[in-house]
């Protein structure tokens, strides 16, 4: 209803300023009411573009796995890692050794682009496998991709190092891969159990949502309709088979910690609506303002280099 309201609304509004609001007479006038139409017109199409988006939400739920665990698949998760402290990334190490899945087909491996010795130790302590490069070119994504020359799973799950899954997110996302073959990415939300700077500074944590809610909740779940859902870089699940076959994560974005695109992801995305994981916001404005720029960049780069998804060449 609200969505009717606003398209009669807007589209009356263009309308009246198109053929009653231009001052022909006055050069000065009629440049500077054009500027200004422009802008509001291409503020209408997003309006308009983005309500086709999300036009129909999926919102899938999970499928049942096997009863027989011998028909699991095997799961590698990634955790990477760059400055981070150890008491951040061990919390996401536990939680991940407590998954319920069959802890042989289940490899954990810690992404050390710091290649700092005590993540190495506590590594060899806690059983968990420990990559670290030499280099550290193409930063988050680089991280994943040579990572991807030594796992061997048949998918691969990701978490950024301070997003902590629960022991069911294998059980709850898994299932879908098993019933569609042809399923190659599943993206659960983004949940925070900390305030952003924002939340804390006006006191409304928790009480009004945020945008995760939005995007999340309804942005992707309406991108999952067109095939489109985006990979976040974290909390997410690929198949390794399509993966491989386009080259791993694309580097050319210009999203510094992760390709967030659904250009080089593998065909056939798929959102889980539900959080199965939890994660830190930043602290301070800093880290906030260090990423929140590489979101435009990564989508403005993304419409950029051609697709590599097989079934859109």
């Amino acid at each position: 209803m609200l969505i009717v309201l606003s398209l009669t609304v807007s589209c009356r509004y263009i309308w009246w300023r198109y053929t009653s609001t231009l001052n022909w007479d006055d050069p000065v006038s009629l440049v500077c009411g054009l500027v200004l139409l422009f802008a509001e017109t291409y503020a209408w199409l997003v309006l308009v573009l983005g309500y086709f988006q999300v036009i129909w939400p999926l919102n899938r739920q999970p499928v049942p796995l096997p009863k027989d665990m011998a028909e699991w698949p095997t799961v590698d998760i990634f955790v990477p890692t760059y400055n981070e402290d150890l008491s951040v990334v061990k919390n996401t190490i536990y939680a991940s050794q407590g998954i319920d899945w069959p802890k042989d087909k289940l490899n954990i491996w810690i992404l050390d682009d710091g290649g700092r010795e005590e993540f190495r130790q506590f590594a060899k302590d806690v059983g968990v496998h420990y990559i670290a490069r030499e280099t550290h070119e193409h930063a988050k994504a680089g991280n994943i991709n040579n990572a991807l020359k030594y796992a061997r799973a048949e998918f691969v799950s990701i978490f950024d190092c301070d997003h902590v899954p629960t022991r069911s997110f294998l059980q709850m996302t898994m299932g879908w891969f098993l019933k569609e073959k042809k399923l190659a990415m599943m993206q659960t939300p983004h949940h925070f159990f900390s305030p952003d700077p924002f939340e804390r500074n006006l006191g409304r944590f928790r009480k009004t949502p945020n945008e995760g809610t939005l995007f999340y909740g309804l942005v992707q779940d309406g991108n999952d309709m067109w095939d489109a859902t985006f990979f976040c870089g974290s909390c997410a699940v690929i198949r390794r088979g399509p993966l491989d076959e386009i080259g791993g994560i694309a580097v050319e974005t210009g999203d510094r910690r992760c390709a967030h695109l659904p250009a080089p992801a593998p065909p056939g995305p798929h959102l889980r609506l539900y959080a199965y994981s939890a994660g830190r916001r930043p602290g301070d404005r800093k880290p906030v303002g260090a990423y929140r720029p590489a979101y435009p960049l990564g989508a403005r780069d993304g419409a950029d280099f051609p697709s590599r998804q097989p079934a859109v060449r």
